[in-house]
């Protein structure tokens, strides 16, 4: 009497062909050299169902208004602002005016207030609360219907292979299977951080068959983007840029990508605000990060931020918070496209090719929650001492 052993039914298809979850791995391989993704990986990756996911963006009041027209007590605020405005709400314009809103009237985009002295045109006012009356009746419904923005997960695919007489050869450095498979999962690694931050939004056709581009961060970050004036890098600029730009940050501690020549800018513009008691502490102080408006800006080197280009002329600001990678996932296995390794070996392959050849394959895509709480700062050329 025989036994059977059961493992040989457990899969029918060749252990080298099924797929490896070798995220880990890749993680551990040049953070440095591929900073984003590293970062984003130690985060949570969400799997969405579908090549096209959307992001639903909630907007909120801007809180002000602009005064473009004075007649008596009724006010013309600019086009569509009069949307934010109830009976009962305070308007500020300044410490010691503060008239009360009576009317609206959305047809005409104008207010009636109880006292309009004090109030200019030209006056950017901030909305206080809406008070209501006794018996007051029910107020208008506002729908606040959220933006969507739509990105798409892109495929990545990058192989690797040599000859068995290769195999047989001894190389420098080792086996060269060993190092072709080391370089190739660099590559992949390294360019879906360079995919994050590059990469433009499409849907195309290619070899007849559908393709797909994530939109990196350079495409998706429009509001918060700053020139530097003539190149200069000042540390008042850097602090208006931060003024408009936290706003809507939620993490208190942001991410701060520089190239190796805006690392010396920040670094030469944080010694000249320092005064050091000593010589030696002068040789030791490094910049790392700088705490501004409330925030500490955490700087990280971007390899791929190159010298020559403009691309080292750039910083961007991003809240890890309002950031994460996406992939997608097998909708019978549940397993995540993401950072999947194959290998055929020669009994493997078809036709019967005298080699080893393997694969890593990953579906990513960027989805910022909130474009608004990430920057672009852009010409820093060189820093200007003082002010």
């Amino acid at each position: 009497m025989s036994i059977v052993r059961s493992q040989a039914v457990l899969n029918t298809q060749p252990s080298g062909m099924r797929p490896l979850d070798i995220q880990d791995e890749v993680m551990a391989i040049r953070p440095s050299e591929s900073v984003l993704v590293t970062a984003l990986m130690a985060k949570n990756r969400v799997a969405v169902d579908s090549y096209v996911f959307k992001i639903n963006e909630q907007n909120i009041d801007p809180g002000q208004v602009t005064v473009v027209g004075i007649a008596g007590n009724v006010l013309t605020l600019d086009t569509g602002e009069t949307d934010y405005c109830r009976p009962g709400q305070t308007l500020r314009v300044d410490h010691d005016t503060a008239p009360l809103i009576t009317a609206v009237d959305r047809n005409a985009n104008t207010v009636t207030v109880d006292d309009s002295t004090g109030v200019s045109e030209d006056d950017v006012a901030v909305l206080g609360s809406a008070g209501s009356e006794e018996l007051s009746d029910r107020p208008t419904p506002i729908s606040r219907v959220p933006t969507q923005i739509e990105n798409y997960v892109e495929t990545l695919r990058d192989a690797y292979g040599q000859s068995r007489h290769a195999q047989n050869e001894r190389f420098y450095g080792g086996p060269v299977g060993v190092r072709n498979r080391d370089i190739a999962i660099w590559e992949h690694k390294r360019f879906i951080d360079r995919g994050l931050f590059y990469n433009v939004k499409k849907e195309t056709t290619l070899n007849g068959q559908k393709l797909y581009k994530t939109n990196g961060l350079f495409a998706s970050i429009s509001t918060n983007v700053h020139e530097f004036s003539s190149g200069h890098v000042t540390w008042d600029a850097i602090q208006t840029n931060l003024r408009s730009d936290v706003r809507f940050c939620q993490s208190p501690n942001l991410w701060f990508f520089v190239s190796l020549r805006g690392w010396a800018i920040i670094e030469k513009i944080v010694r000249d605000k320092t005064v050091p008691q000593s010589y030696a502490e002068a040789a030791g102080i490094q910049v790392k990060k700088i705490g501004l408006m409330g925030k500490t800006l955490n700087m990280m080197v971007i390899d791929h931020f190159e010298s020559g280009t403009d691309l080292e002329k750039c910083m961007v600001l991003v809240d890890p918070k309002m950031m994460e990678i996406v992939t997608t996932k097998d909708q019978t296995s549940g397993q995540r496209q993401w950072m999947m390794e194959n290998v055929l070996k020669r009994e493997q392959h078809t036709n019967g090719t005298d080699g080893t050849i393997g694969e890593v394959l990953s579906d990513f895509g960027l989805r910022l929650h909130n474009e608004k709480a990430h920057a672009i700062w852009w010409n820093a050329a060189d820093a200007t001492s003082g002010s």
